[in-house]
């Protein structure tokens, strides 16, 4: 948090990329339990830089078994044309037509 960055708790952090090697090997790992993550974001009004800001972070992740859903509740199609542009089906779209994102989702057994 600010309070803690202001205090100078974290001082001493230094972060180390993890090396090509060990990005690779994690990329090849084998994983018994596929365990699917469902990670949802609210979209509304958000300039759309910023979301191609995550996706292209999600995709560089490691783990391949997640999927990302925008639940756009705003008024324009530039989400869904962002989303759409890209042709891997772990990225989502869908329309909300109101503000409980991930209620309305679960309702619809979007997800679990």
């Amino acid at each position: 948090t600010m309070e803690r960055l202001s205090k100078g708790l974290y001082d001493d952090y230094t972060y180390t990329a993890p090396s090509f090697d060990v990005l690779k090997s994690q990329r090849e790992t084998v994983w018994e339990d596929k365990m699917l993550i469902s990670v949802v974001v609210p979209v509304y009004k958000t300039p759309i830089p910023y979301y191609k800001q995550m996706i292209e972070s999600l995709l560089t992740q490691t783990y391949p078994y997640f999927e990302l859903i925008l639940a756009d509740a705003s008024g324009d199609d530039s989400v869904a044309k962002l989303t759409f542009s890209y042709e891997d089906e772990r990225i989502k779209f869908e329309k909300i037509y109101r503000l409980a994102a991930a209620r309305y989702l679960y309702e619809k057994g979007k997800i679990t």
